[in-house]
C-alpha cells in the first residue's frame, strides 16, 4: 500500500511535470511576466519588479537575441528601476545602452525612442544636469515630431516634462509657453 505522503508527492510531480510540458512559449512568457513587472513597479514593490525584470532580462537574451524588442525593452525597465531605486550610475549607464540599443537596430524612427530620450531628459533634470536634459528634451520632442507624432499623448506628456523642467530650473516664461503649446 502507499503512503497518503507518497501519493501528494506523485501527484504535485505530476501537476509540476504536466504544467512543463505544456509550457508557454518565451514570447508568452516574457510578456506576462512584463504585466507583473509593471504591476510590482506601480505599487512600489521594487525588490521584486527588479527580479522580474532579471529574469525577462535572460530570456530576452537566451530565447531571442540582444537585438529584439524584448531586450531593449528589458534594459529599459532596468534604467527606469534603477533610477527609482536611486542607483543614478547604474540607472544612466542602462539608459544610454538603451539609446545604444535603438541606434544598434535602427529603430530611430518609431516613437518609442522618443518615449526612451524623454525619460533620459527626465532623468537628467532630477539629477541637476540641465545643459544634458535641455537638449535631450529638445532631441525628443523633434523625434517625435519628425514621425507626426505632435499631437499625440507622447508629445504632449514629453512638453509637460520639458514645461516642469524649465520651472524647476527658474525659467517661468519658457514653462509657460510649453504649456501654452499644447492649447
Amino acid at each position: 500500500m502507499i503512503s497518503p505522503k507518497l501519493l501528494v508527492f506523485i501527484g504535485l510531480f505530476y501537476i509540476g511535470s504536466s504544467s512543463w510540458l505544456f509550457a508557454q512559449s518565451p514570447k508568452e512568457d516574457w510578456h506576462k511576466t512584463q504585466d507583473k513587472i509593471e504591476e510590482f513597479y506601480q505599487s512600489d514593490q521594487l525588490e521584486k519588479a527588479h527580479n522580474l525584470i532579471i529574469y525577462n532580462l535572460d530570456l530576452a537574451k537566451t530565447s531571442f537575441s540582444t537585438k529584439s524588442e524584448e531586450y531593449r525593452t528589458s534594459i529599459f525597465y532596468l534604467a527606469q528601476l534603477y533610477q527609482a531605486e536611486d542607483n543614478y550610475n547604474s540607472a544612466e549607464e542602462t539608459y544610454k545602452k538603451t539609446e545604444e540599443l535603438f541606434h544598434l537596430m535602427g529603430q530611430l524612427e518609431i516613437p518609442e525612442y522618443g518615449i526612451l530620450l524623454g525619460k533620459m531628459a527626465n532623468f537628467y533634470t532630477a539629477n541637476q544636469r540641465y545643459e544634458l536634459a535641455d537638449s535631450i528634451f529638445k532631441k525628443a520632442l523633434n523625434q517625435l515630431e519628425d514621425i507626426g507624432y505632435k499631437k499625440r499623448e507622447e508629445y504632449a506628456t514629453i512638453l509637460k516634462d520639458q514645461a516642469s523642467y524649465y520651472y524647476e530650473k527658474g525659467d517661468f516664461d519658457i514653462a509657460v509657453k510649453c504649456f501654452s503649446f499644447l492649447e
